[in-house]
C-alpha cells in the first residue's frame, strides 16, 4: 500500500499492520516525554524561586503517575525517569535538582 502523503509503498506497511499499541506510545511520548517535561524544566528553570514555580511544578507531578515512570524507563530515557522520580516524590527536590544542574 501507498503512503497517502508521499505516494512510497513501504515494505510490509499497511493501514492494518500499524497497531494501536503504536498510537498509544506516539501519544505516551507527545504528552509524558516532550510535554510535561518541558513545562517542568522550563518552570524549574526560568522561575526566580520555588515560590512561583511550586504551582506548576505540583500539577505536572499529580498528573505523573507511576506506569508514566516506568513507561518513560522502558522508552530507554533512563535519566529522564530518574528525574521525572524526583518531581513525583517531591517538587522541590526537582526544582533544586534542574536549579543546580541548570547553572553549570
Amino acid at each position: 500500500m501507498q503512503s497517502k502523503t508521499t505516494g512510497i509503498a513501504w515494505p510490509g506497511e499497511t493501514e492494518a499492520s500499524r497497531s494501536l499499541s503504536d498510537y498509544k506510545r506516539l501519544l505516551f511520548r507527545l504528552r509524558y516525554i516532550f510535554g510535561y517535561r518541558t513545562i517542568a524544566f522550563q518552570a524549574a528553570m526560568t522561575a526566580p524561586s520555588y515560590e512561583l514555580a511550586s504551582p506548576i511544578l505540583y500539577s505536572v507531578s499529580k498528573k505523573l503517575r507511576v506506569k508514566h515512570l516506568i513507561g518513560m524507563y522502558a522508552d530507554g530515557r533512563p535519566k529522564l525517569s530518574v528525574a521525572m522520580t524526583m518531581l513525583k516524590i517531591h517538587p522541590w527536590i526537582f526544582y533544586c535538582f534542574v536549579r543546580r544542574f541548570n547553572h553549570h
